[in-house]
């Protein structure tokens, strides 16, 4: 479902970029500009490989180069969507405890790793949250989600939860691992806090539209009128990001969410069915769903861009455990011990 939220869009601006603003600003006759690695490279965004260049784009610009640095987010997005496809498929629908407790190994392997690379030193406080850390937060959220009903959300708990984040996540040496619990609960609950809206934007998200196009739309305009205060710039991009992110709405998000009907009912088919598990004997419920949810993990890694031939040969070697492990497992669809 999140895919027809992400992609189309993500498509549009990513041509737009490419094909219309860095035409119009390039330095390079277009000739060069097309046939340059970095054009073919910089259309990879569309399926989350990011790649912030265009040849000869806002080279002289305060922060040259970068066409959107925004694009960031998208890989990490698309690895915790893949995260949790691979846990649904090995029954975090049926067990829902699976989703906190992926998040919990997740960051005890993150830290045994962190600690090993470091050479068992202590880190300095206040780093940036990496992408594991980041897919972490993502299924605390989910579980979050999952046990609403066992989880008191007020005013006070959000305080508390706010305040303790800023000591954890900047002065508190590992702190960034009880922080993903502190500032996942106060994201979520911002995001559960009905803000009154304006009539103009009503029955529209614009969100994704002003996060897709506001740098862009900064970094052109900087190249073109090279604003020397900030509120100028402020004045100009934001009115500038809304259009963009109104007419991304009303032409591509929004209808590109009829898709989700009929793949909804697609999906609660197939999980009413127990995915693949209910068209085959019990015995290989588990092995033919945990194949699928590596080959699912195979992708992430890719779009990571941390599936190197050893990481691959690690890979088939647990998939293999796994899938013999399947063929055990006492709860049909269920990995044994996953």
């Amino acid at each position: 479902m999140r895919l027809i939220r992400i992609y189309p869009a993500l498509a549009v601006e990513v041509a737009l970029s490419a094909f219309l603003i860095g035409m119009a600003v390039t330095a390079f006759p277009l000739a060069a500009y097309f046939q340059d690695p970095l054009f073919l490279k910089y259309l990879l965004n569309v399926i989350g490989d990011v790649h912030y260049n265009l040849p000869g784009v806002f080279e002289n610009n305060p922060v040259p180069k970068i066409v959107n640095a925004q694009l960031w987010t998208v890989p990490i997005e698309l690895l915790c969507y893949m995260a949790l496809t691979v846990l649904v498929l090995l029954g975090g629908v049926q067990r829902k405890i699976l989703i906190p407790l992926a998040a919990l190994g997740l960051a005890l392997a993150h830290l045994i790793l962190r600690l090993h690379t470091d050479h068992w030193q202590f880190p300095n406080p206040g780093g940036v949250f990496g992408d594991t850390l980041l897919v972490a937060c993502f299924l605390v959220g989910v579980s979050l989600y999952l046990f609403r009903d066992k989880i008191v959300w007020s005013s006070r708990v959000f305080a508390g939860a706010l305040i303790a984040s800023i000591p954890l996540l900047w002065f508190v040496p590992f702190g960034d691992y009880p922080g993903v619990l502190t500032i996942t609960y106060v994201t979520v609950y911002l995001g559960l806090t009905n803000v009154r809206r304006l009539s103009l934007i009503k029955g529209a998200d614009y969100s994704y539209g002003m996060y897709l196009y506001g740098y862009v739309i900064q970094q052109l305009f900087v190249y073109l009128a090279a604003p020397r205060f900030w509120w100028v710039n402020l004045l100009v991009c934001v009115p500038a990001s809304a259009l963009f992110a109104a007419l991304s709405w009303h032409f591509i998000e929004k209808p590109a969410q009829n898709l989700r009907k009929p793949l909804a009912a697609a999906e609660r088919h197939y999980l009413a069915r127990g995915g693949y598990a209910a068209r085959r004997p019990p015995v290989r419920a588990g092995a033919l769903n945990s194949l699928l949810a590596g080959l699912v993990f195979v992708v992430a890694l890719y779009i990571a861009g941390r599936l190197e031939p050893e990481g691959l040969l690690w890979l088939a070697a647990t998939q293999a455990v796994v899938v013999a492990l399947a063929y055990v497992a006492p709860v049909p669809g269920v990995v044994a011990g996953f």
